[in-house]
């Protein structure tokens, strides 16, 4: 099975995670897109803060709070 091509959710959807934990650079862009995608597929979704680089302070701010209330898990630490 090939998974070229589709989004986060579907890779995540198609093997059956049911939880992922989210990190990385960029919070207000790629961490941002990741976490909806899977959170749009039914992924219960933990952006663990302490791991995560934002572009810009207040979009980051921004994009986390959207994230909360989406339905994310903001884990500090």
């Amino acid at each position: 099975m090939s998974d070229a091509g589709g989004t986060v959710g579907e890779l995540l959807s198609s093997h059956g995670v049911l939880t992922a934990d989210v990190v990385g650079i960029a919070t207000d862009h790629c961490v941002r897109a990741t976490a909806l995608d899977a959170l749009a597929h039914g992924v219960r979704v933990r952006v663990l803060t302490s791991l995560v680089a934002g572009v810009d302070e207040g979009a980051s701010r921004a994009a986390l709070a959207e994230l909360a209330h989406g339905g994310a898990d903001l884990i500090e630490g």
